[in-house]
């Protein structure tokens, strides 16, 4: 939080702090202890009607307490004025400041919060990268492949695409899917060397992309990937457990296409490898 937002928030949590420290000492002081204790849980329930309001909720509040104090007093027969500082009035004064006071304060904090989602949101929407698996975003990982496309052409050098995707997982929760789809991207990691791209698509697939890299080439590395995901572990359940085995998950179907003359776009292997998936 900037300094903008931080010190409104902490002059009002001072200003609420104060209030509260001060009514208390006077509440203690001038009433007898079966009475405090009334006084005091009404001067909670008034901070608490401010803060989960706004201001004007809290100056209800406020407003309500000091009637229903008003009435208490005369109830109980509390009349004297001990001295200038400590006396009923003055109670009452910062009853009815303490309802506006914890209403703005919620206020700065409803505000400060706006804020940051708003630049949080926005710093996600700016990002290349996906927060949970740490891989390029869909939109992304496909102006990525337009751009190796485009330099294979140029320079007449092999590319080949790979999509990897999890079998029969409609049951499957979406924590325990994210996990699973968080080892198989360490899997592609270790079992690839750059430029190679490993990232997510739209669809919850894996794709791959290998540049200098052959359709036979292409499907050892999946091989290899294959081979680790039947003994690979993952974490459904978080970092407490200790995992379980990968392929109780489901099988990883792969499929893999090239580039050449027929597909000669991004959207052509995209197009090739998903029906070869089986879309």
């Amino acid at each position: 939080m900037n300094k903008t937002l931080a010190l409104p928030l902490r002059a009002w949590t001072l200003a609420l702090s104060a209030a509260a420290l001060v009514t208390g000492f006077l509440i203690a002081t001038i009433n007898a202890f079966d009475v405090s204790l009334i006084y005091l849980g009404l001067f909670l329930a008034v901070v608490a009607a401010g803060l989960l309001t706004n201001i004007w909720g809290g100056l209800a509040a406020s407003g309500v307490a000091v009637f229903a104090l008003a009435v208490l007093n005369q109830y109980v027969g509390i009349y004297p004025v001990q001295n200038r500082i400590l006396n009923v009035a003055t109670e009452l004064g910062i009853f009815l400041a303490a309802g506006p006071l914890a209403g703005w304060l919620s206020r700065v904090i409803e505000t400060g919060q706006q804020r940051l989602n708003h630049w949080h949101a926005l710093a996600e929407a700016r990002a290349t990268h996906d927060e949970t698996f740490n891989t390029l975003k869909p939109e992304w990982v496909k102006i990525r492949l337009e751009e190796e496309v485009e330099r294979a052409r140029r320079f007449s050098r092999p590319l080949a695409l790979a999509l990897l995707q999890f079998s029969d997982l409609s049951d499957v929760g979406s924590m325990q899917r994210r996990a699973a789809l968080q080892a198989l991207i360490r899997i592609a990691r270790a079992a690839t060397l750059p430029p190679a791209v490993v990232s997510g698509t739209e669809d919850g697939r894996l794709m791959l992309i290998l540049p200098e890299s052959s359709s036979e080439q292409a499907r050892q590395i999946l091989s290899v990937i294959e081979t680790r995901a039947a003994r690979e572990p993952f974490f459904p359940d978080g970092t407490q457990s200790l995992g379980r085995p990968l392929h109780q998950h489901g099988a990883v179907r792969t499929a893999v296409t090239s580039l050449s003359a027929e597909h000669a776009t991004a959207e052509a292997l995209l197009r090739d490898a998903a029906s070869a998936l089986g879309s």
